[in-house]
């Protein structure tokens, strides 16, 4: 559901906005979203064990404050970057703590087994929100401006945060302790940064699919082809929609069998039939 509703979302925008603007949007979001994955730098997935293996509450907590914390010290490195090359639309990007924290509750969710609610508030789940007032827009006949999608955007963002929020104070984690017991000073990010150095390369090629060609299109052409270019890359990758889901439905199974290799392997051969199967079948239809 997720993920049709931001195939939809990208298709009222560039139909709701001239191409300049629609392809600035398109690469500033494209930007910020990377930035957000790299800062992070593998935090929010490291979480996972931390908070499954343990049974202490205390300590789930503590696990995942510290990871919240130095997911935003990487932030904070990312803007102060932005800041120096003085960058267009510089205040959009002044959310992107709001999406490191969605990504990391993600992962909260994801770690104490509730898959519905880490699948529903996967990065997509924002483009539910903003199709609200796109179909309004669309409906009313009103063409919109960049300025107001990014207001749109930055509303859609902060109000899944709110609701993820919401979500994780009925976990019933207990936030009543001191910080300095985290041991979260910029100087120990720093090591830890270093310490996982190779996982952060491994993160920046694993996701340069999604920025590089923004990236070259931005240098080399104008915002009209960027947001054309997304267009297209929408129909194109709607067809690894099944894949997408099925993965994430079975990497809940993955995290509970991670000591069990043979359940392991049963679940991915499961996983990869499926994906082929109905696979075969959207293409067939297409």
């Amino acid at each position: 559901m997720t993920l049709g509703c931001g195939f939809i979302s990208i298709l009222l925008i560039s139909r709701l906005m001239n191409k300049d603007d629609s392809g600035a949007f398109f690469t500033v979001i494209t930007l910020l979203i990377s930035l957000s994955l790299y800062s992070r730098i593998g935090y929010d997935k490291g979480l996972i064990p931390l908070i499954s293996n343990s049974k202490n509450v205390n300590i789930k907590t503590r696990n995942l404050v510290r990871t919240v914390i130095f997911c935003l010290y990487g932030n904070i490195l990312a803007v102060a970057v932005l800041l120096f090359y003085q960058i267009d639309h510089f205040l959009i990007y002044l959310i992107m703590p709001f999406i490191t924290v969605n990504n990391i509750f993600v992962a909260y969710f994801k770690s104490v087994s509730k898959p519905n609610t880490s699948f529903l508030f996967d990065s997509s789940f924002v483009y539910c929100i903003l199709l609200i007032p796109l179909s309004i827009f669309l409906f009313l006949g009103i063409n919109i401006s960049l300025n107001q999608i990014f207001m749109i955007y930055i509303s859609s963002v902060i109000s899944q945060n709110y609701i993820l929020l919401y979500l994780v104070r009925k976990e019933r984690l207990n936030f009543k302790f001191d910080l300095h017991d985290l041991n979260i000073s910029f100087y120990e990010y720093i090591k830890d940064v270093y310490k996982m150095r190779y996982f952060l390369f491994i993160t920046v090629l694993a996701n340069l699919s999604r920025l590089l060609p923004i990236l070259f299109l931005s240098i080399f052409f104008m915002n009209n082809d960027i947001s054309n270019f997304k267009v297209i890359e929408q129909i194109a990758m709607s067809g690894t929609i099944i894949i997408t889901v099925v993965n994430s439905i079975y990497s809940i199974k993955y995290v509970e069998n991670r000591l069990d290799l043979d359940k392991i392997l049963t679940s991915v051969f499961h996983s990869s039939a499926i994906s082929i199967i109905f696979s075969i079948i959207y293409f067939l239809i297409i």
